[in-house]
């Protein structure tokens, strides 16, 4: 992959240029009809894009190396549900570092691991009527990783170490559920709940973002080639951030989201 960039605020300009094989293997092994096991390992890079490389000084290519092992499988008509154990480790992790004057850059990180599980499920109550339900937890630690904390006055560097230290805007808890209607006819409404866990702000653990609880809706209608949907997205107008950046010396700065918006819309299949 070759990258060349030019930035005409600051008149820079330069190149790189990565190569690199990724491997990826998995297996499937089926116990029954109803019930099944998998396995995956997979090897990646990834190149910084032109707005990192516009703002650092030789940055390198993340690579990670990602394995996961887990089971599928239904229990008659009423559930079906899959379940996996997730391993990742990234290293030359790139993660951005706010100033207090708004500027930022990029740097690499050692490395950076991450696991955990993922439950996912269907409860079908009756025909057309569903529970689909999801939870997913994640640790994930920062490993060889130095932050250096500028204070705004003096503009003094503080070095500090984040050893073993939870990755920013990553929620250890995330739970989804809700209710989903289908019906022959071509009506279709759904209902979900999404619950996200706090989550910390600065790689040194010191400040999170709280946990929130939002609502999302949808109803469609097909009919024929025509389709007709409407879409709410938190739909009872909760406030809350999604994601925030530590700019240094304890200031937190945050991105608040949309309390609530709507969509809708018609297509038409040929």
């Amino acid at each position: 992959i070759k990258t060349e960039w030019e930035d005409n605020l600051t008149s820079t300009d330069g190149d790189t240029s990565d190569s690199k094989v990724s491997p990826k293997v998995g297996l499937v092994y089926k116990l029954s009809d109803t019930l099944s096991m998998y396995a995956n390992y997979a090897e990646a890079f990834l190149s910084p894009s032109v707005d990192k490389l516009s703002h650092s000084e030789g940055l390198d290519p993340e690579n990670a190396t990602s394995y996961e092992i887990g089971v599928k499988g239904a229990f008659g008509k009423i559930f079906t549900y899959e379940v996996t154990y997730y391993n990742m480790e990234v290293k030359d992790r790139i993660v951005v570092e706010y100033h207090p004057d708004w500027t930022y850059e990029y740097k690499n990180v050692g490395k950076t691991t991450a696991q955990g599980m993922e439950f996912g499920g269907e409860f079908f109550i009756f025909e057309g009527l569903s529970v689909p339900i999801n939870y997913t937890y994640t640790e994930s630690k920062y490993e060889d990783y130095v932050y250096d904390d500028y204070d705004p006055i003096t503009w003094q560097i503080t070095p500090i170490d984040c050893e073993d230290k939870n990755v920013v805007n990553v929620p250890k808890h995330k739970v989804n559920i809700g209710i989903r209607y289908t019906n022959p006819a071509g009506l279709n409404a759904s209902v979900m709940a999404k619950w996200v866990d706090e989550m910390y702000v600065d790689p040194m653990n010191n400040h999170k973002l709280d946990d929130h609880i939002t609502f999302d809706a949808k109803v469609s209608y097909d009919w024929g080639k025509w389709s007709f949907y409407l879409v709410g997205n938190n739909i009872f107008g909760k406030k809350y951030s999604d994601t925030a950046y530590y700019a240094g010396a304890g200031v937190c700065k945050y991105y608040p989201m949309h309390e609530g918006y709507y969509m809708g819309g018609v297509s038409y299949k040929f």
